[in-house]
């Protein structure tokens, strides 16, 4: 359903949702604004050096 929400595939949102989770391990988190400018920012460098960067990520 996420993936479908968002307009790409199932394996894309699997991708996303690894480098998501992966994040959190790390201690990022986004309960705050600023902590989610900071790992919404890592996660995008995240996905773009391992060559997702086309994912759209939705913003909430």
């Amino acid at each position: 359903q996420q993936a479908k929400a968002a307009g790409h595939p199932l394996e894309a949102e699997v991708q996303l949702l690894v480098v998501h989770g992966t994040l959190h391990l790390l201690g990022h988190d986004h309960a705050k604004v600023r902590e989610k400018v900071r790992m919404w920012k890592a996660q995008a460098e995240v996905m773009s050096k391992l060559g997702l960067g086309h994912i759209k990520v939705p913003e909430s």
